[in-house]
């Protein structure tokens, strides 16, 4: 499993949380998740400075993890890196990846582009901006944002991939009640 964390850009106040901050939760819950059921688990912060941790499992993993969510933090650059500088040791083939992003950048979609040209089996955590951002009393933004969302996204859910909108005034809400179903997500779904 492969946690993939944008790091491109976060939306919201820093004192109330940001949408960095609601995927950094949303990703330390499936680290914590899956590390319990003995899988190994790796973690890419992809953005303007791109780092990685190799999958691997045990209690020194989950620290692993923690240390480097813990120092997430976006860093500004009108450039991207490429997703296939990433070696294979830390995107394995046949990996299990959960994106954990916003949308608020476009250079994200590239690299989601390239990982399911490359057969990997992509899951979307899709964090809503509206709610990090302290206007959960204006239905219409939340509405125009799940709106643009949904038309970046239909080319993703037309290919198979799976999609998690969080986007209720608990963040990891529809996350956690995923996890507690037990969905299976397959793996090695032709694309």
């Amino acid at each position: 499993v492969i946690l993939l964390l944008d790091t491109l850009i976060a939306a919201g106040h820093p004192h109330q949380g940001t949408t960095l901050d609601i995927s950094v939760r949303a990703a330390a819950s499936l680290a914590s998740y899956y590390l319990r059921q003995k899988d190994r688990v790796g973690l890419v912060s992809y953005g303007g400075v791109c780092t990685w941790i190799q999958p691997s499992s045990g209690q020194q993993q989950w620290y692993r993890i923690l240390d480097a969510l813990l120092a997430a933090r976006t860093h500004f650059s009108y450039h991207s890196k490429d997703i296939t500088l990433i070696p294979p040791r830390v995107l394995p083939p046949g990996a299990l990846i959960f994106v954990l992003t916003s949308l608020l950048d476009r250079r994200i979609e590239t690299a989601l582009n390239d990982l399911v040209a490359r057969a990997f089996q992509l899951v979307m955590v899709v964090v809503s901006p509206v709610y990090a951002m302290g206007s959960r009393h204006f239905e219409g933004e939340s509405r125009l944002w799940r709106l643009e969302t949904e038309a970046n996204l239909h080319k993703f859910h037309s290919l198979g991939v799976p999609i998690i909108l969080q986007d209720a005034e608990n963040p990891l809400t529809h996350l956690h009640e995923a996890l507690t179903r037990r969905q299976v997500w397959r793996r090695g779904k032709s694309l």
